[in-house]
């Protein structure tokens, strides 16, 4: 679905934002377009988890220009070097982060703790709260919102999640049509879940007349209403696409963590122990095999003292 592409979140754009307002830049076109270029090459690696590869690109655009155009880029800069465990300059680059953008290392910080999954979902809901309360005027933007409620979906918080998708709601209702309609969404996923099928079905006809090529809306329409309304073709086959889409993202937590699934390491270790028997049991045949040689041995005389 729409909303798992997330490489046009907001903390992408702000920066390439700052790059282009007016009075930010005092470089030519040309120049400005190169740090562009520069800077949507990092955040695209760090978007795909290249981190070392977004960092470089992140440096390359400090070195070649100006300090008020490079600003934009401090606040994901400093979560990679985080993210890379490379410490005193992360301490030092956060330093750096104008007092208006700290909100954006929260939400870079967030993203980062969500792709390493498992435990660290909770910090970055935290990470995410942060972020919007740092907000300069409290205008936290609609996507955040939007964001932090998925976040606390999946972690099974399903009332505080509908919240935030309210709040989404409401404040992409003149702007985003994606995050409108998002919003609506998982507001009813979240209700289905929680058995209330009816007012699932009502945020699920929202969104479908914000988006009405939705295809999961579509589909979960009809599932909680068992209606005859009209379903897209492939509406049941892109609604199982985003469930696996979505366990996908949780799998190996879900089963290492939560299942306690250890297969695997069972396995390497009985491999393991066979083959050290094996080897052990090959050495000392081979030794066997082999007759006792002494000094005088006629073999070992012509290979120490060849003729």
């Amino acid at each position: 679905m729409a909303f798992c592409c997330l490489s046009h979140l907001l903390w992408r754009l702000l920066p390439l934002l700052l790059l282009l307002s007016p009075g930010q830049t005092r470089l030519g076109r040309r120049d400005g377009t190169a740090a562009l270029q520069q800077l949507q090459l990092g955040l695209d690696h760090h978007d795909e988890g290249r981190t070392a590869e977004a960092l470089a690109a992140y440096d390359v655009v400090l070195a070649e220009t100006r300090p008020e155009v490079s600003a934009g880029i401090l606040a994901p800069r400093a979560a990679a070097l985080e993210e890379l465990g490379r410490w005193p300059e992360a301490a030092a680059a956060v330093q750096v982060v104008p007092e208006g953008a700290r909100w954006q290392l929260e939400l870079a910080r967030a993203l980062s703790w969500e792709r390493a999954g498992g435990g660290r979902r909770e910090e970055a809901i935290s990470a995410y709260r942060r972020a919007a309360d740092l907000v300069p005027g409290g205008a936290a933007p609609p996507r955040l919102h939007l964001k932090l409620g998925v976040a606390l979906q999946a972690q099974g918080r399903l009332p505080e999640a509908i919240a935030c998708f309210g709040v989404a709601a409401d404040a992409a209702a003149d702007g985003s049509t994606e995050v409108h309609s998002e919003a609506h969404f998982h507001t009813g996923l979240s209700l289905k879940r929680l058995g209330r099928g009816m007012e699932a079905a009502t945020h699920f006809q929202r969104c479908l007349q914000v988006n009405p090529n939705h295809p999961e809306a579509q589909h979960l329409l009809h599932a909680v209403t068992q209606t005859d309304h009209e379903v897209s073709a492939g509406a049941a086959t892109a609604y199982a696409a985003s469930v696996f889409d979505r366990a996908a993202e949780t799998y190996d937590e879900q089963l290492v963590v939560k299942l306690g699934y250890d297969g695997p390491a069972l396995l390497h270790t009985a491999v393991s122990r066979v083959l050290a028997t094996a080897t052990a049991a090959n050495n000392t045949a081979a030794t066997a095999l082999l007759p006792p040689l002494s000094i005088e041995s006629p073999g070992v005389v012509s290979v120490l003292c060849p003729l």
